[in-house]
């Protein structure tokens, strides 16, 4: 069964993680990665008045090695598809 952008999302928003058909068979996937403080950050150019690094929740894809790539954004071709699975 495959879904539309607004259902993957949905079920992204419940920690699944999502592929499009044509990235099933190059094990790529997204996740959202919950948002996380990290107390006294020493980098102080992106912390907020209390010196905490504050990341926000996100969606993140992971390629066919497994490697993370931080800040994923959909095409409009992801958003209008309707090609959405979950992957387990």
């Amino acid at each position: 069964m495959y879904l539309t952008f607004g259902e993957a999302l949905a079920n992204l928003k419940k920690g699944k993680k999502l592929a499009r058909k044509c990235w099933v068979e190059k094990n790529v996937y997204i996740k959202l990665v919950k948002g996380q403080i990290i107390p006294n950050h020493k980098d102080k150019g992106f912390n907020n008045d209390n010196g905490d690094l504050v990341i926000l929740e996100h969606i993140d894809m992971f390629n066919e090695r497994q490697q993370q790539v931080v800040g994923w954004t959909a095409t409009q071709e992801d958003i209008l598809s309707c090609d959405w699975t979950i992957v387990f």
